[in-house]
């Protein structure tokens, strides 16, 4: 059984953030495999947010645009609220065949070295420690 303990949707690009009951992130987007007609929904990143201590992730948010103003980093990212007051910005990875194809401007594969991007680790660009209650939203 998975519980779904938040999710946020690009309101502009086809990518989906969805934290799950156990801790896991999982982000998904919609492209066109590589010999598919039409464009299906495709995990392309994968990682255990709650660092093995049961946070889970309870607010989720991705921004329209990328944080190159302000902050010092230039890449897609998303935002997440967590149950112990932790607030998190991970960057968004995705697989070389799907980053291809987002280079020419389309949402498709150009191979079959489609496979989500699993890591060990975290691919944690900022957080914060400050909240002492869950976090209900992040805008």
């Amino acid at each position: 059984k998975v519980q779904i303990s938040c999710a946020a949707v690009h309101p502009k690009m086809p990518r989906l953030v969805i934290g799950v009951g156990d801790g896991q992130v999982a982000v998904y987007h919609i492209y066109r495999a590589h010999g598919r007609q039409r464009p299906e929904l495709h995990q392309t990143q994968g990682f255990d947010a709650s660092r093995r201590a049961g946070d889970i992730a309870t607010a989720a948010y991705i921004p329209i645009n990328r944080f190159d103003q302000d902050c010092s980093f230039d890449t897609d990212v998303f935002v997440l609220g967590f149950a112990s007051g932790r607030v998190a910005i991970y960057k968004i990875l995705l697989p070389p065949a799907v980053k291809r194809g987002l280079g020419r401007g389309d949402m498709r594969a150009s191979s079959t070295d489609n496979h989500p991007v699993m890591s060990a680790q975290e691919p944690l660009l900022l957080e914060h420690f400050h909240g002492k209650c869950r976090v209900q939203t992040v805008l």
